[in-house]
């Protein structure tokens, strides 16, 4: 019996993904297989695993969607069976599921609450494996020096496509200037590291009151390397963004501070509830 995890979206929402099937794969002691279909019909996206230490031995297969305007559904024709996401929120049945034969999983599936009980199978699976060049060697140097906060500002296609800037849009400075004013509250000798997909913005918009470093060093086709930085931070400053979901979780630190926004989306796209973990600091 295999799984296969359908990948879509950037390296955080194919993260989330890989998680879930990982723990289904596992209970049911079924090979794992990513579907990278819907990647390769997204000329925006690409397969973003590779860097990480599990999922970059996982066979990948190329699977079809259902075409449009027909009754035809694939998994008949391949005798598999599909786990399909109904709601952006847990989903007890979804991760309690037995099949019986081979399934698709297709859904975004964030919520930690989906592979909890393998985190730490989780966290191995996940180091990052990139080779480590010098200006990056340079930088986690400096980051593993000193009481270094990771903050991340998501712009790109949350500003430039109409539809993603409706659905989720960018934060506000406001957001950004009050969670860091928090964590000056309780931590002493801060440093910040931002991490942004639109540096000359930030460089010219986020001036704070503490040292700061924007990273520019990585070049946007390798958003692992920028992950390794991030999780290297001891506390975070998250966007409404999986990626940086996943940079402050892939931090092992029992005392790390994590501030997450409230608002993850700009509309009622499903309840966030269970997408922040408990121990992450909600900010309004």
């Amino acid at each position: 019996m295999n799984v296969v995890a359908r990948l879509c979206g950037g390296v955080g929402n194919q993260l989330f993904q890989f998680a879930m099937a990982r723990r289904l794969a596992m209970a049911h002691r079924a090979e794992l297989q990513f579907d990278d279909g819907a990647l390769k019909r997204d000329a925006k996206r690409k397969f973003q695993l590779a860097a990480f230490a599990f999922p970059a031995r996982v066979p990948v297969c190329t699977l079809p969607d259902k075409p449009a305007n027909t009754a035809w559904w694939w998994p008949k024709a391949l005798a598999m069976d599909e786990l399909r996401e109904k709601h952006f929120h847990f989903d007890p049945d979804a991760a309690a599921a037995k099949p019986h034969r081979s399934v698709r999983v297709a859904g975004y599936w964030q919520s930690e609450k989906y592979f909890q009980d393998i985190e730490s199978q989780i966290r191995d699976d996940l180091q990052i494996t990139l080779p480590l060049n010098a200006p990056n060697s340079e930088l986690l140097e400096e980051i593993n020096r000193c009481n270094a906060v990771s903050v991340h500002f998501r712009r790109g296609d949350y500003v430039t496509e109409p539809h993603t800037a409706a659905n989720h849009g960018s934060l506000p400075l406001d957001y950004y200037h009050r969670a860091v004013e928090l964590l000056a509250r309780q931590q002493t000798s801060l440093q910040l590291f931002v991490f942004t997909d639109d540096p000359t913005w930030a460089k010219n918009n986020f001036r704070p009151d503490l040292p700061c470093v924007f990273v520019d060093i990585n070049p946007p086709d390798c958003p692992a390397a920028d992950l390794r930085l991030m999780s290297s931070c001891r506390h975070h400053v998250i966007a409404n963004s999986t990626f940086s979901w996943w940079g402050a979780w892939l931090n092992p630190r029992a005392d790390k501070m994590v501030l997450a926004p409230r608002r993850w989306f700009n509309k009622g796209s499903g309840s966030t509830v269970d997408l922040i973990p408990p121990s992450w600091r909600i900010i309004d």
